[in-house]
């Protein structure tokens, strides 16, 4: 619930990442971004190796929503 409510309140800083993917961290925002999942999973983890990324497809018009967590 924390990370939509974060999306919601964060929608428009998503426009340039339309089509990628994205890794959040709730204090930090957006710390990763690439046009894959597992791309954006291993720069997080270089980054927070004890943190559990949040991983989010921010949707082209044409596409649905899709997340990914670890935990």
């Amino acid at each position: 619930a924390k990370y939509t409510q974060w999306l919601n309140k964060h929608d428009k800083d998503l426009n340039p990442y339309i089509g990628k993917w994205i890794a959040i961290k709730l204090n930090a925002g957006i710390v990763a971004s690439g046009k894959s999942a597992l791309e954006v999973k291993k720069i997080f983890e270089s980054k927070y190796p004890k943190e559990i990324p949040f991983l989010y497809h921010v949707p082209r018009s044409d596409e649905g929503n899709y997340v990914l967590c670890q935990g």
